[in-house]
Protein backbone atom coordinates (compact mmCIF):
# COMPACT_ATOMS: atom_id res chain seq x y z
CA UNK A 1 0.00 0.00 0.00
CA UNK A 2 2.36 2.39 1.02
CA UNK A 3 4.52 2.21 -2.50
CA UNK A 4 1.01 2.62 -4.59
CA UNK A 5 0.42 5.81 -2.31
CA UNK A 6 4.48 6.79 -2.88
CA UNK A 7 4.53 6.18 -6.05
CA UNK A 8 1.32 8.69 -6.72
CA UNK A 9 2.38 11.17 -4.46
CA UNK A 10 6.81 11.26 -5.06
CA UNK A 11 6.93 12.65 -8.51
CA UNK A 12 4.64 16.37 -7.18
CA UNK A 13 6.90 16.57 -4.13
CA UNK A 14 10.15 15.44 -6.24
CA UNK A 15 9.40 18.47 -8.60
CA UNK A 16 9.46 21.17 -5.52
CA UNK A 17 12.99 19.60 -4.63
CA UNK A 18 14.79 19.73 -7.57
CA UNK A 19 13.20 22.61 -8.85
CA UNK A 20 13.55 25.19 -6.02
CA UNK A 21 12.71 28.49 -7.85
CA UNK A 22 9.92 26.80 -10.39
CA UNK A 23 8.88 24.36 -8.42
CA UNK A 24 6.80 25.35 -5.28
CA UNK A 25 4.66 27.87 -7.75
CA UNK A 26 3.96 25.49 -10.33
CA UNK A 27 3.22 22.97 -7.12
CA UNK A 28 0.78 25.58 -5.69
CA UNK A 29 -0.91 26.26 -9.01
CA UNK A 30 -1.51 22.51 -9.31
CA UNK A 31 -2.75 22.09 -5.89
CA UNK A 32 -5.51 25.05 -6.70
CA UNK A 33 -6.59 22.99 -9.87
CA UNK A 34 -7.02 19.91 -8.28
CA UNK A 35 -8.96 21.50 -5.57
CA UNK A 36 -11.08 23.17 -7.79
CA UNK A 37 -11.32 20.43 -9.58
CA UNK A 38 -12.85 21.48 -13.12
CA UNK A 39 -9.83 23.69 -14.31
CA UNK A 40 -7.28 20.66 -14.69
CA UNK A 41 -8.74 18.32 -17.00
CA UNK A 42 -9.00 21.14 -19.58
CA UNK A 43 -5.39 22.13 -19.29
CA UNK A 44 -3.75 18.50 -18.82
CA UNK A 45 -5.87 17.05 -21.27
CA UNK A 46 -5.91 13.24 -20.80
CA UNK A 47 -2.45 12.85 -20.16
CA UNK A 48 -3.23 12.52 -16.33
CA UNK A 49 -5.52 9.90 -16.60
CA UNK A 50 -3.73 7.31 -17.55
CA UNK A 51 -1.92 7.93 -14.11
CA UNK A 52 -5.29 7.75 -12.84
CA UNK A 53 -5.92 4.50 -13.90
CA UNK A 54 -3.03 2.72 -13.20
CA UNK A 55 -2.97 4.47 -9.47
CA UNK A 56 -6.59 2.87 -9.17
CA UNK A 57 -6.29 -0.37 -10.71
CA UNK A 58 -2.60 -0.90 -8.30
CA UNK A 59 -5.53 -0.26 -5.23
CA UNK A 60 -7.82 -2.27 -6.48
CA UNK A 61 -5.35 -5.53 -6.94
CA UNK A 62 -3.83 -4.44 -3.29
CA UNK A 63 -7.23 -4.07 -1.71
CA UNK A 64 -9.51 -6.49 -3.53
CA UNK A 65 -12.07 -6.42 -0.69
CA UNK A 66 -12.90 -2.94 -0.50
CA UNK A 67 -16.32 -2.00 -2.78
CA UNK A 68 -15.68 -0.03 -5.64
CA UNK A 69 -17.58 2.73 -4.28
CA UNK A 70 -15.00 2.93 -1.12
CA UNK A 71 -12.57 2.70 -3.10
CA UNK A 72 -13.45 5.59 -4.91
CA UNK A 73 -14.00 7.73 -1.97
CA UNK A 74 -10.39 7.24 -0.33
CA UNK A 75 -8.90 7.95 -3.85
CA UNK A 76 -11.18 11.21 -3.68
CA UNK A 77 -9.29 11.59 -0.48
CA UNK A 78 -6.33 11.23 -1.61
CA UNK A 79 -6.59 13.71 -3.87
CA UNK A 80 -7.72 16.13 -1.36
CA UNK A 81 -4.79 15.72 0.76
CA UNK A 82 -2.49 16.27 -2.48
CA UNK A 83 -3.95 19.04 -3.45
CA UNK A 84 -3.65 20.67 0.30
CA UNK A 85 -0.49 19.83 0.43
CA UNK A 86 1.01 21.19 -2.77
CA UNK A 87 -1.11 24.37 -2.22
CA UNK A 88 1.17 25.04 0.44
CA UNK A 89 -2.23 25.86 3.08
CA UNK A 90 -0.40 28.18 5.32
CA UNK A 91 -3.36 27.58 8.01
CA UNK A 92 -1.34 25.75 10.56
CA UNK A 93 1.59 27.64 10.22
CA UNK A 94 -0.04 30.64 10.74
CA UNK A 95 -2.02 28.66 14.06
CA UNK A 96 1.58 27.50 15.00
CA UNK A 97 2.77 30.67 14.79
CA UNK A 98 4.93 29.75 12.03
CA UNK A 99 6.26 26.42 13.81
CA UNK A 100 4.66 24.78 11.20
CA UNK A 101 6.60 24.39 7.64
CA UNK A 102 3.96 23.16 5.25
CA UNK A 103 5.94 22.93 2.56
CA UNK A 104 6.33 19.66 0.68
CA UNK A 105 9.68 17.49 1.09
CA UNK A 106 10.61 14.10 1.85
CA UNK A 107 9.08 14.17 5.47
CA UNK A 108 5.91 15.69 4.38
CA UNK A 109 5.77 13.02 1.82
CA UNK A 110 6.27 9.85 4.25
CA UNK A 111 3.31 11.41 6.94
CA UNK A 112 1.11 11.67 3.43
CA UNK A 113 1.84 8.30 2.72
CA UNK A 114 1.96 6.83 6.38
CA UNK A 115 -1.82 9.16 6.61
CA UNK A 116 -2.86 7.55 3.54
CA UNK A 117 -2.07 4.07 3.98
CA UNK A 118 -3.89 4.08 7.16
CA UNK A 119 -6.90 5.23 5.37
CA UNK A 120 -7.26 2.37 2.88
CA UNK A 121 -6.92 -0.28 5.33
CA UNK A 122 -8.74 1.02 7.46
CA UNK A 123 -12.42 -0.50 7.93
CA UNK A 124 -14.82 -0.03 5.13
CA UNK A 125 -17.07 3.45 5.92
CA UNK A 126 -20.50 3.53 5.22
CA UNK A 127 -23.48 0.69 5.05
CA UNK A 128 -24.74 2.37 1.89
CA UNK A 129 -22.78 1.01 -1.55
CA UNK A 130 -23.49 4.19 -3.49
CA UNK A 131 -21.33 7.23 -4.64
CA UNK A 132 -23.32 9.23 -2.99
Amino acid sequence: MEKIIEAFLAPPVAMLRDNPAAGPVFARLLGRMLAEGDLLPHILGGYMDVVFQRFAAALRRALPDLPEPELLWRIHFTLGVMAHTLRGSPELANLTGGRFNPCPNQAVLERMVAFLSAGFRSPKGCIDESLA
